[in-house]
This record gives structure tokens, C-alpha cells and sequence, in this order.
């Protein structure tokens, strides 16, 4: 009898042991990089941005597009750039926000149902309408947009991009947006955008 006991109680410290050893190999191999890291691969149009080489960001967000019917997403990062470049740099300000409306507008155009798309295309209409002297006719086009999102939204979900999602978050993401651009134009623009 002392002997099944023996034998057990070697068996569950040789496993233990091995436990305890294979604990600390994947401790020592963690720590050193070499398993559960990911490497980030920084986009480099955002990089040339932090840099201020915004000539540098336009021509390599304009490289990413290769099918503007395909890749009107891919618009998103030279309205980011222009955005970005309207916003540090004053004296220019009106020339690049209206580059940057220039492809918002066609970021709609591109993708005419494409409701997350478009609800960001909003977003980034109250951004360049902040930053114009004039935001009246980029908070009324928002304004449009988000009415006409409310449709859509309507529904319990939503196909995106080959996925099933609810829409209750992004109904409010868009009805709140829409009370900002309905305040802004009250504030601003009497009401209404010229």
C-alpha cells in the first residue's frame, strides 16, 4: 500500500517541479520579448503628421488609395492630415480646411450608405466647420447627414463591413452629434447654414 502512495506523491512533485519550471521559462521568455508581445507597426502617415511633414502625410495617405470606390475609407487619413495641418497652422487655416472639405465631400459622395462611414464623415464636418471662420455650411451638411443617418439607425443593427451590430450606441453617437450641430447652427448661424 505504502507503495501506490509513493509512487503518487513522486508523480504529482515531478509535475509540480515541471509546473514550477515551466512558470518561470515563460516569466524569463515574456520579459525578454520573445512570446505574448505584439509589434505595432506605427502608420506611417500619422508618424509624418507628428513630425509636421504634412506634404510628407498627403502623399502617403493619396498612396493608400488605389480604388477610390474600394478605398473611400482610406480618405478618413488625408482629412485627418489637412484637419490637423488647418489646426497648427493659423495664418493658412481657411486653405486647408477647405482642402479637407473638399474630401469630406467626396468621402460621401464615395460611400452613400455606408452608416458608420458617413457618421465619422460628420464628425469630421464638425471638426472643419470648428475650425472655418465660416463652420455655418460644414454644420449645416453635418446636420444633413445625421437626419439622414436617423433612417438607417432606426433598426435594431446594422450590417458592417460583413458584421451584424447593434445600433442602439451608434443611434446616440448620432443624435448627439445632431444636437451639437443643431446648437452650433443656432448659435452661429441663426438658426440655419448659409
Amino acid at each position: 500500500m505504502r507503495r501506490p502512495v509513493a509512487l503518487l506523491l513522486s508523480g504529482a512533485g515531478i509535475f509540480l517541479l515541471g509546473a514550477f519550471v515551466a512558470t518561470i521559462v515563460i516569466w524569463k521568455l515574456n520579459d525578454s520579448g520573445m512570446i505574448f508581445t505584439t509589434h505595432v507597426i506605427p502608420n506611417p502617415v500619422f508618424e509624418a503628421v507628428k513630425k509636421g511633414h504634412y506634404d510628407e502625410a498627403i502623399n502617403l495617405a493619396l498612396a493608400d488609395i488605389h480604388d477610390e470606390n474600394k478605398d473611400y475609407f482610406q480618405y478618413h487619413q488625408l482629412v485627418y492630415v489637412y484637419l490637423v495641418r488647418a489646426y497648427k497652422d493659423e495664418p493658412h487655416r481657411e486653405q486647408w480646411a477647405g482642402q479637407a472639405l473638399s474630401y469630406i465631400d467626396k468621402e460621401v459622395s464615395l460611400a452613400p450608405d455606408d452608416v458608420v462611414h458617413l457618421l465619422e464623415v460628420a464628425h469630421e464636418y464638425e471638426q472643419a466647420g470648428d475650425l472655418s471662420k465660416n463652420g455655418c455650411p460644414s454644420y449645416t451638411k453635418g446636420e444633413k447627414l445625421c437626419e439622414r443617418l436617423d433612417g438607417p439607425l432606426s433598426k435594431d443593427s446594422l450590417m458592417v463591413r460583413d458584421f451584424k451590430s447593434p445600433t442602439k450606441e451608434i443611434r446616440q453617437e448620432n443624435k448627439a452629434l445632431e444636437a451639437r450641430f443643431v446648437k452650433k447652427l443656432g448659435a452661429w448661424c441663426g438658426g440655419v447654414g448659409n
